[in-house]
């Protein structure tokens, strides 16, 4: 038995799925090649960058003792926030703001949450 609330859940779902169909389907692949070539060329002066804070002395003892003991900690914070940009970008290729269907629609709907 379907009840109004499951009702509205699919609705929302059914929604969410055209708005999405829909942009990927309007998106033009001369933007999407350019959209590449700019993330392409943004990480490739990031990783140029950061090779040249790179020194070519050789590591201490306790530089590696220290590298030992908060390397696992930084690695663990960088691919927790990775993550968190992957989720909030959404898994099925989402945006990063919140469409304005998504607020005038679903956030302002006169229901109770």
């Amino acid at each position: 038995m379907t009840t109004a609330t499951s009702v509205g859940i699919d609705a929302l779902r059914d929604m969410r799925t055209d708005r999405r169909k829909r942009r990927v389907a309007d998106m033009e692949w001369f933007e999407l090649l350019y959209r590449v070539y700019l993330a392409a060329l943004i990480g490739g002066f990031v990783v140029l960058y950061l090779s040249s804070l790179v020194k070519d002395t050789p590591f201490t003892v306790s530089q590696i003792d220290t590298v030992l003991a908060d390397g696992p900690r930084t690695v663990g914070l960088v691919m927790a926030l990775v993550w968190f940009l992957g989720m909030r970008s959404g898994a099925q290729g989402g945006p990063v703001s919140v469409e304005e269907a998504e607020v005038r629609h679903v956030l302002l709907a006169p229901v109770d949450r």
